[in-house]
């Protein structure tokens, strides 16, 4: 109604603030249909051959371009598996974000092949997960108590990360070792003939 009220880059960052907020709720959406669809048992996920250091890295590109301010460091061996691309990239994306918004200043990733697995980890030198919290954080609406200190989390990433990790043959674990608070998401590796 008071259009006229505002200049071009007024308008312009108004469409931008209903836009970030849609997709914000679009992602809470999809969440709950995931934890759904996982609790009944109709989450569908792919499998194919995938080079997960490139899944990795198109995750790391576009999350260096939105917050540039955050120093995130990367080795990524190259590693094939049987997955679902999408799946694996939405996990990463969650993984690295949480990092970035309640870990300490330094976040790393690295992929690495195992004799049947390839392991995605992500780290950062932050205080960790409290023992008593660390497999709350995998239930819905799970958080720790670092995860209360102000940001917008609803606390659902963490389980359809786990759930859809689950779906594709693989587990999502965390632990504190060494003053590093790292999850690790473990996926079947692919061999020739699967």
């Amino acid at each position: 109604d008071r259009l006229e009220d505002f200049d071009s880059e007024e308008i312009r960052q108004f469409v931008d603030l209903i836009a970030r907020q849609g997709a914000e709720v679009s992602g809470i959406v999809e969440d709950l249909l995931v934890i759904t669809r996982a609790e009944t048992g109709h989450l569908a996920v792919y499998s194919e051959q995938l080079n997960v250091g490139e899944q990795v890295e198109s995750v790391l590109e576009s999350f260096q371009s939105e917050r540039a301010d955050q120093q995130i460091t990367a080795d990524l061996e190259p590693a094939d598996a049987v997955a679902d691309a999408l799946r694996v990239r939405q996990i990463v994306r969650n993984l690295v974000t949480n990092a970035a918004r309640y870990g300490g200043p330094r976040v790393r990733v690295a992929v690495a092949r195992e004799t049947e697995r390839v392991l995605v980890t992500v780290s950062d030198n932050g205080q960790g997960i409290a023992e008593e919290e660390r497999e709350a954080v995998f239930r819905a609406y799970g958080r720790s108590h670092i995860a209360h200190r102000g940001t917008g989390s609803v606390g659902l990433g963490l389980t359809v990360s786990r759930y859809l990790a689950e779906a594709m043959g693989g587990t999502l674990t965390y632990d504190y070792r060494d003053g590093d608070s790292r999850f690790v998401l473990a996926l079947p590796r692919y061999r020739p003939g699967d």
